[in-house]
C-alpha cells in the first residue's frame, strides 16, 4: 500500500511538473515572464532550491556537494525565480546522471559577479547538443538514468530568467559520459564597507 501511494505521489508530482513546464513554455513564447526585483541572498536561494530538489536527489541516490562562502552574496532579482533557476539545474543534473552520481552546487564571487555553478558526472552532452541546449524543447537522448519526464523547457527558462536578471549562463561538457557543468554569472551587489560583494 505504501509503495503504491509513493508511486501515485511521484506520478502526480511529475504531471504537475509537466503542466508547469507547458505554462512556462507559453510564457516564454509570449515573452511575458516577469520578475520582481529586490535584494536577494543567494545562499538562501540555495537552501530553498536544495529542499525542492532533495526528493529526486534522494530517489536517485546522488551525492550533493554544496560549496558556499562563509558570508552571504547578494544580487538584485526575484527570489522565487532564482530558486526556480537553481532548482531546474539541480533536477536536470539528477535526471541525466546515473544513480549514485555526484552533483556539485557552488557559489562564489568573481570580480563584480556572483557565480553559481551546477556540475555533475552524468551522461554529458556532445558539442551539437551544447550549442542548442538552451533552446526551447531541446532534450538529450533518453537513458536509463533519466526516468523522469520532461519537455525540454527547463534550460530555456533558466536562460531567459538569468537574462532578465542581467546575467549570463553557459554549459560545458567534455562529451558523452563526461558530465556537464552549467555556470551562471549575475551582477552582484556590493554591500561591504570596503566595496566587496560579501556582506
Amino acid at each position: 500500500m505504501k509503495s503504491t501511494s509513493r508511486m501515485l505521489n511521484r506520478q502526480v508530482a511529475q504531471m504537475s511538473g509537466l503542466v508547469e513546464d507547458l505554462l512556462d513554455a507559453a510564457r516564454l513564447s509570449r515573452d511575458v515572464v516577469e520578475i520582481k526585483k529586490m535584494h536577494v541572498d543567494v545562499k538562501q536561494v540555495f537552501s530553498q532550491s536544495v529542499e525542492q530538489a532533495r526528493p529526486l536527489l534522494t530517489e536517485k541516490g546522488h551525492e550533493l556537494n554544496i560549496r558556499v562562502p562563509e558570508k552571504s552574496l547578494f544580487v538584485t532579482g526575484d527570489h522565487q525565480r532564482l530558486v526556480q533557476v537553481v532548482t531546474n539545474l539541480l533536477i536536470n543534473s539528477a535526471k541525466y546522471t546515473e544513480p549514485g552520481g555526484h552533483i556539485l552546487l557552488k557559489l562564489q564571487a568573481a570580480g563584480s559577479d556572483v557565480v553559481i555553478t551546477v556540475a555533475d558526472n552524468g551522461i554529458g552532452m556532445p558539442p551539437a547538443l551544447i550549442a542548442r541546449a538552451f533552446r526551447l524543447f531541446t532534450q538529450g537522448q533518453p537513458t536509463a538514468a533519466r526516468s523522469q519526464g520532461g519537455l525540454g523547457v527547463g534550460l530555456a527558462l533558466v536562460k531567459r530568467l538569468v537574462e532578465l536578471h542581467g546575467g549570463q549562463v553557459r554549459a560545458t561538457s567534455d562529451g558523452a559520459g563526461m558530465g556537464t557543468e552549467v555556470v551562471i554569472s549575475l551582477p552582484g551587489i556590493r554591500t561591504g564597507a570596503d566595496g566587496r560583494l560579501f556582506s
